[in-house]
């Protein structure tokens, strides 16, 4: 009845509008820009028109037509109030009213535009005067998302892997990063560093992490990057590489993974001003200002921890960038798989079996046995995350060199950081991160297994994930064990410790 009623609105305003515009029997189709949208527009009087052949993705949400002096649409209007349907359509065809007042004398231009994302969806202009609609075949149904279609402004951060598009909408600033072959439980993230330094550093820098827990599930979060551990979130939330607390000026618009491709592209806003003293920086538009990025992968926590971005997937101190001014288009959209790293292969962990003296340091992870890793690891006796055997019984005792933040502990969580997660573990030893030491002060961690002890617990870090790894809990030694650790090192094998810095994000 509701639709009858309406219909008859329409019919009514119909017939009390002239044909007197010169636009009247104007037809044209729209230009596609995102969210496939389309179709033929034809202006049938001075106060209504149709658009046939019409296809719009479902799920868009508060799509309107609007009015606007050029194709931008930055200073346009709504020219009608009826709203798009966000289940999509699929060759419809559809008469809309002007609204009262309006004449075809101010729409120059046509937008389908949508008022949640302030984007302009499709165009098509009037100001050539009545024309008949170009020839072409019929539209096909609607097509995948093209989101970067919508942004001003685009460059590449890294050939192939990573890219940064953009749009100034004052007061408010859209992002968008698209990548390719880093997969999902990943991140990419770009910010800006404190406008007080001359040069692009992660320290003091407020970034936009965003990445995909799985294929339907993404995250646009503002982080502080204080310092360059992972964030402390069991306790402060607020050292290390942390969301930023209070306001937040980060809001996610959109979302969409390629599985096929392994292509991600994710959109967000952000307010050009400050809203979180001391932790975020007000954006000038108008000159080239300090920017980080970098991507890398996820820990598996239930907390987004950033694990480490690796030598080469980071922006350099020198990288700039002005967002205002002429628009750039210095990015090609990545439209297949490329890997963002090239695999390495791995060796197995070593297996040290025999001895019940274990001295811990850090080091590299080239050959961490449960990647992702952190960016460096726990060595053991010299060896890089080696697997412990213990005899239930015995005594074991590990002196722990690995610095202040490295606090080491014995538990059932694989990935460990119990003082920064909200994991469910047991600790068998060092629990709260009493046991750290350096090497002018090694602290001492002392364990028996007993027959309650499971065949497989793990030697962790207390404060971050993933720096240790397995031990082996059994009721008596091999002889053959015994043997091997012993050749070993009677045969001077052992390598030098090797401090490894690792920049992590």
């Amino acid at each position: 009845m509701k639709f009858l009623f309406f219909a008859a609105l329409i019919s009514v305003a119909a017939a009390q509008c002239g044909k007197t515009h010169p636009y009247v029997g104007f037809s044209g189709r729209l230009t596609t820009n995102a969210d496939g949208l389309g179709g033929l527009v034809t202006i049938i009087d001075d106060c209504t028109f149709s658009v046939s052949e019409l296809n719009l993705n479902p799920g868009v949400p508060k799509v309107f037509w609007w009015g606007a002096p050029d194709v931008s649409v930055s200073s346009g209007f709504r020219i009608s109030n009826q709203q798009l349907s966000s289940q999509g359509y699929t060759g419809a065809s559809i008469t809309f009213t002007l609204i009262g007042g309006q004449t075809w004398s101010n729409i120059p231009v046509i937008s389908g535009y949508c008022e949640e994302f302030k984007a302009n969806l499709a165009h098509v202009k009037l100001d050539n005067g009545p024309k008949s609609p170009t020839t072409s075949s019929p539209l096909p149904s609607p097509t995948p998302r093209a989101p970067e279609t919508i942004f001003d402004s685009c460059i590449s951060l890294k050939a192939d892997v990573l890219n940064l598009y953009w749009s100034v909408r004052n007061p408010n600033i859209e992002f968008g990063l698209e990548t390719a072959g880093m997969g999902l439980n990943s991140y990419a993230a770009f910010g800006f560093s404190n406008p007080a330094s001359s040069t692009a550093s992660m320290l003091n820098s407020s970034v936009t992490v965003t990445g995909n827990r799985n294929a339907s599930s993404a995250f646009a979060t503002q982080y502080y990057i204080s310092t360059r551990d992972q964030c402390d979130y069991a306790q402060t939330a607020t050292k290390g590489v942390c969301p930023t607390k209070g306001a937040d000026s980060v809001k996610l618009m959109y979302s969409n993974y390629d599985k096929d491709k392994d292509v991600r592209f994710i959109r967000w806003s952000r307010s050009i001003n400050s809203v979180v003293t001391g932790m975020d920086y007000d954006i000038d538009i108008t000159k080239d200002i300090p920017a980080v990025w970098s991507f890398g992968p996820l820990s598996e926590a239930l907390n987004v921890v950033v694990l480490y971005h690796g030598p080469n997937n980071h922006s350099q101190p020198e990288f700039k960038i002005k967002l205002g001014g002429a628009n750039r288009t210095e990015c090609v959209p990545l439209s297949s798989s490329n890997k963002a790293t090239t695999p390495v292969a791995r060796v197995e962990p070593k297996k040290i079996t025999g001895v019940t003296q274990f001295k811990v340091t850090t080091g590299s992870n080239a050959n961490y046995p449960n990647p992702p890793a952190w960016g460096l690891s726990y060595h053991i006796n010299d060896y890089e995350t080696p697997v412990l055997e213990m005899v239930r019984g015995t005594e074991y005792t590990f002196t722990i060199s690995a610095g202040p933040t490295h606090p080491l502990y014995l538990t059932t969580s694989i990935t460990g950081g119990k003082g920064s997660s909200n994991t469910t573990e047991k600790v068998f030893a060092g629990d709260n991160g009493v046991a750290a030491g350096t090497s002018d002060k090694p602290a001492t961690l002392k364990f028996t297994p007993n027959k309650e002890t499971p065949e497989t617990i793990y030697y962790q870090c207390y404060t971050h994930q993933k720096l240790g790894w397995k031990i082996s809990v059994v009721d008596k030694l091999t002889a053959s064990g015994a043997l091997r650790i012993r050749n070993i090192m009677d045969a001077g094998k052992l390598v030098p410790f090797l401090l490894f810095l690792v920049f992590l994000f």
